[in-house]
């Protein structure tokens, strides 16, 4: 006598599968629990549908089979899964999350992490981008610093950004460290000069309250001692030489930067209208100055001699391009045989040290050249001699004879 012949079929959802068998003692849901193969006895085969179906539902849902029979793990698991639904993330998730936490917090508890970073970093500003930021940082300097300081931030802040593409609240002391780590082939003073912009800008962040103030992000990078160099200057009988030889265009840039003190970049932008020739000073506005602060250079009895036949002259006192200005310096010292060629910011340097020498007074020539009195001390200081300052002060034009030197 033969038993009665099973029939079955096998329903899936979501990558699960479970077995219905069917015979004429009734329906089976058959599936594995654990390793193990598990039966359940139903009464219709719509009922043993319905049970496969609601396994393979809780499957799907993460339910593990070994948690099927137990109550309270299934309450555990629909409390967590409401818990959740807020931040739209599964158990598993949420529990690798934790525990990756856990890993590097050890025992402090994982609330009390999450709140001290909520005090440093409101929400309102955890998604600004460095980047972002930067921007911000230098719109506000324009309105008070010059092109040429605005120029040097935004070159060194746009390769801090490039570096870091990320918000604030995800610099550490330790990248920030890495990123000053690509500049130690510079020389000491542009590191410093790095630093000191980074420095300022993330002062600013702190100020808006971007970043707390107890984080110093710069922590870890010490200045570097700055080797005192030796300024690179021209010497009277040059200097008279040059003036001698020089184009006509090229004659009042000498004057100025070598009597009155000016800076290339600011002979470049100046005016004629900023000389007053009756008071004898030239009047550097902060918007063409390196530091962005007014002052005013002094307009030496020579350099007035020199200068007089442009008195009537309007407009820029170098009309034309940076790249012009630097092949006529470069011509200029070929004609004159200046050993070494032309001197670079060797007519600002020529002032400031024979300038120093002649006045004995560095807070006069601190204000005259827009240095600091430290810089001034540390490059300037007992570089040339009373006598031949006095020299340089009193080159002028044959036509008129030995100068009278100033004093002060």
């Amino acid at each position: 006598m033969h038993g009665s012949k099973n029939t079955g079929r096998t329903v899936k959802q979501g990558g699960f599968e479970v077995r219905i068998n069917t015979a004429k003692s009734g329906c089976r849901v058959v599936y594995y629990r654990a390793g193990k193969r598990v039966f359940e006895r139903c009464k219709s085969e719509e009922d043993a549908e319905e049970r496969a179906r609601e396994i393979l539902a809780q499957w799907n849902r993460g339910v593990s089979p070994a948690l099927q029979q137990n109550p309270e793990e299934l309450l555990r698991y629909e409390r967590s899964r409401n818990l959740l639904s807020p931040f739209s993330i599964h158990i598993d998730e949420a529990v690798s999350e934790y525990a990756n936490a856990k890993q590097i917090l050890g025992q402090v508890p994982l609330l009390e992490v999450a709140r001290f970073y909520r005090e440093f970093f409101p929400e309102k500003n955890e998604a600004r981008q460095v980047s972002e930021v930067i921007e911000e940082y230098l719109e506000v300097k324009m309105e008070g610093c010059s092109e040429v300081y605005i120029k040097d931030m935004r070159n060194r802040l746009s390769r801090f950004a490039d570096t870091f593409h990320c918000s604030l609240n995800q610099l550490t002391p330790k990248k920030v460290e890495l990123f000053f780590d690509q500049l130690r082939g510079k020389s000491p003073r542009s590191f410093n000069n790095f630093r000191r912009v980074v420095c300022t800008f993330l002062n600013y962040c702190r100020r808006r309250e971007y970043l707390p103030w107890e984080v110093d992000l710069l922590r870890k990078i010490e200045t570097r001692k700055e080797q005192a160099s030796e300024v690179a200057i021209f010497s009277p009988e040059e200097f008279s030489l040059m003036l001698e030889k020089a184009p006509e265009k090229l004659l009042p840039v000498l004057v100025l930067g070598g009597l009155c003190g000016l800076r290339t970049a600011e002979i470049q932008r100046l005016d004629w209208g900023a000389i007053n020739w009756q008071e004898r000073y030239v009047g550097i506005r902060g918007r063409i100055a390196k530091t962005g602060d007014n002052r005013l250079a002094p307009l030496s009895v020579n350099a007035l001699e020199w200068l007089r036949p442009y008195m009537q002259r309007t407009g820029r006192v170098w009309p034309e391009a940076a790249s012009v200005l630097n092949r006529a310096y470069k011509e200029l010292a070929e004609v004159c045989q200046i050993e070494g060629g032309w001197r670079r910011n060797a007519l600002r340097h020529s002032f400031c040290s024979y300038r120093l020498a002649l006045t004995q007074n560095i807070q006069q020539a601190s204000i005259e050249a827009g240095n600091s009195p430290n810089v001034l001390k540390r490059n300037y200081l007992s570089v040339v001699s009373k006598s031949k300052a006095e020299a340089w002060f009193g080159i002028v034009p044959e036509d008129v004879g030995k100068c009278a030197i100033e004093e002060g």
